[in-house]
C-alpha cells in the first residue's frame, strides 16, 4: 500500500457542493485515514475569490502515476478547463503533496492553505517548536531557533524550506541568528 497527502480546493461559486462532490468521490476510491475540514482561505497570489480547502491523507494500492491521472481526469470532470483558467476559476484542484516518504510539492509545505488542514491531521505539527510558520516567526539579536522535526524525508524538505525562509529573513534585519537543528520523530512520521 502507498500513503498520501492530498490538498484539495475549490474557487468556483458552487465550491462547497464541488468540495463535497470530491470528498465523496476520494473516500469511495481511496482509503482515507484522516481528514481536515473544509475551511476557508484567502487567494493564493492575489484575486478576489475566496477559496476553500482541505488535506486527506490515507493509503492506496494505485500507483502514484494512477492516482495522479485519477484527480486529473476528475478535475476535468468537474469543470477545470482553459475556460475557467482565463476567468481565475478553480472548480477543483487536486493535488499529490507527499507520497509515502517524498514530498511532491514541496512549496505547498509553507503555503496556508495547506499548513492550515495538515496541522489539523498531524497535531504533531501545531506545536510552535515542532511545526514553526515562517510569516510569523520573530526574530531578535543572538536569538537561537529550535526546530524539532521527524528525521522522516518529508520533514527534512519541510525544514529546508523552512531554515531558507528563517536564514534569509535573519539576514535581510540585520540580526545575529544562530538556527540550530534538534531531531525528533513526531506522531505522523509513523504512519508514513
Amino acid at each position: 500500500m502507498n500513503r498520501f497527502v492530498l490538498s484539495l480546493g475549490s474557487n468556483s461559486s458552487d465550491r462547497y457542493e464541488k468540495m463535497d462532490m470530491t470528498i465523496e468521490r476520494l473516500n469511495s476510491l481511496l482509503n482515507i485515514e484522516v481528514a481536515s475540514s473544509v475551511y476557508e482561505t484567502l487567494p493564493w497570489g492575489g484575486g478576489d475569490k475566496l477559496c476553500i480547502n482541505c488535506v486527506m491523507a490515507g493509503t492506496t494500492a494505485m500507483d502514484k502515476e494512477s492516482l495522479i491521472e485519477m484527480t486529473k481526469n476528475w478535475e476535468k470532470q468537474c469543470g477545470r478547463d482553459e475556460e475557467a483558467k482565463k476567468h481565475g476559476i478553480v472548480p477543483i484542484d487536486l493535488d499529490i503533496v507527499i507520497w509515502n516518504d517524498t514530498v511532491l510539492r514541496p512549496k505547498e509545505l509553507s503555503r496556508d492553505y495547506f499548513i492550515t488542514g495538515y496541522r489539523q491531521i498531524d497535531p504533531c505539527h501545531s506545536s510552535p517548536t515542532a511545526f514553526v510558520n515562517p510569516k510569523n516567526a520573530a526574530f531578535s539579536s543572538g536569538v537561537i531557533l529550535v526546530f524539532e522535526m521527524s528525521a522522516k524525508k518529508i520533514a527534512l524538505e519541510m525544514l529546508k524550506f523552512q531554515f531558507q525562509y528563517l536564514y534569509q529573513r535573519a539576514i535581510n534585519k540585520n540580526t545575529n541568528c544562530k538556527l540550530m537543528l534538534k531531531v525528533k520523530i513526531p506522531c505522523y512520521a509513523n504512519m508514513l
